[in-house]
């Protein structure tokens, strides 16, 4: 993407921002449901690890990634220069000169703050006008003194985003965010005056009443549920729909699921819309907080009292971990003491740990009976590709 076109885009995106939550440039929004990580350590090395598959909003390659309890911030940058026709005037006369070729060098920046408690939702985006290497992504809905602002965050593949998103979403919620995660897949807003004169004319009504269908996340039980963009919504449940306020107040919440007559163009119709079940509602785990996780000790296998120490702490696979594990069993790294063993031989938070010294790793608390003193080989899932190292645990004494 050149200079001029990364700054079109992000004037487009923040005109997008000022109006409403619905981003610009056609974009479409997926329904997803979120895993939560375990600890926010855990969150910030799944984002670490895929630091080279997402950029921000201008799409500048990553150079730096800052965590902590007050914001995620990410730094990017791009070197390159530009070759243009200067005149240089040689002082011979009026026309005494000539053409020079000037090769400038630029270098631009771009910086992405997200104040993680101010994160009051996320929305996982597709954006099909985009460059094509960066289609998919994750906008922030951020709180701000005067608004909400939007931080956008893309990737080249749909399941890039969704990782992203589950990193992000584990960090606003240990960071104390009160993040509010859609049930059935739509916004609207009240039917107003002009539209009955406008683009609701045809529909028949008669006063400002009901609420119109501004966006439906493509895959979620509205959209599943037959709900479009510009329905009017006008009875639920055999309660007639007034507004937006007597809709939260009479009929949010109050049904398990919705019978709802709509207003269309080629004439009224019905859906019914069943919110996502309670028991496959995300929750976050009590451990998610940014507080730092003990260190795990694992034994050796060998009849000894020291303690053999790879500087690692475990944990059990999420589900989406389990999904790429194809039915295998495994321990996930969790976190890595700096400067440790497991660290210096090139293992990462998120290498899913499935065999040592050739037995299969089916817990964490299995690897301390495969180790033993001396080197160990270590064979890890990262990314799709399996990866072996060698390591010579430390030992305690």
């Amino acid at each position: 993407m050149t200079r001029a076109l990364r700054h079109l885009v992000s004037l487009t995106a923040l005109i997008g921002a000022l109006w409403s939550w619905s981003p610009a440039l056609g974009a479409v929004e997926y329904w997803h449901v979120p895993t939560f990580y375990a600890t926010a350590q855990e969150a910030e090395g799944a984002i670490r690890n895929m630091q080279d598959r997402f950029v921000g909003w201008e799409g500048l390659p990553l150079r730096r990634i800052e965590v902590d309890p007050m914001g995620f911030r990410t730094f990017g940058a791009v070197d390159y220069t530009e070759t243009r026709q200067q005149w240089v005037y040689t002082g011979l006369g009026i026309l005494g000169g000539h053409n020079q070729t000037v090769v400038e060098p630029i270098h631009e920046e771009e910086v992405t703050v997200v104040p993680l408690r101010k994160v009051r939702g996320l929305r996982l985006m597709n954006y099909p006008e985009l460059n094509k290497n960066y289609k998919w992504g994750v906008s922030l809905r951020v709180e701000g003194a005067s608004g909400y602002e939007i931080k956008t965050f893309r990737t080249p593949t749909r399941e890039s985003a969704e990782t992203l998103f589950n990193g992000l979403i584990s960090l606003a919620v240990a960071a104390g965010a009160d993040v509010i995660l859609p049930r059935l897949g739509f916004t609207f807003e009240d039917v107003a005056e002009k539209d009955l004169k406008g683009p609701l004319k045809d529909l028949g009504l008669k006063e400002p009443k009901g609420v119109k269908v501004t966006w439906v996340i493509q895959e979620g039980p509205a959209h599943l549920g037959g709900l479009r963009v510009g329905d009017v919504l006008v009875e639920c449940n055999g309660v007639p729909v007034e507004s937006v306020e007597q809709w939260n107040r009479d009929i949010r919440g109050k049904f398990p699921s919705y019978e709802i007559r709509v207003l269309r163009k080629e004439g009224p119709a019905s859906v019914t819309l069943t919110p996502l079940p309670e028991d496959r509602f995300p929750k976050a785990p009590p451990t998610l907080t940014f507080a730092q996780p003990l260190q795990s000790t694992v034994q050796p296998q060998q009849d000894s009292k020291a303690p053999v120490r790879l500087g690692l702490s475990l944990r059990l696979p999420n589900q989406t971990e389990l999904q790429a594990l194809n039915g295998h069993k495994g321990a996930v790294i969790s976190s890595l003491t700096p400067g440790g063993v497991a660290e210096a031989a090139g293992l990462k938070v998120g290498d899913v740990l499935v065999e040592c010294n050739g037995s299969p790793v089916t817990s964490p608390e299995a690897l301390g009976e495969l180790l033993v003193n001396g080197e160990n080989q270590l064979k890890v899932l990262r990314g799709g590709n399996l990866l072996t190292f060698k390591v010579a645990p430390e030992v305690s004494y």
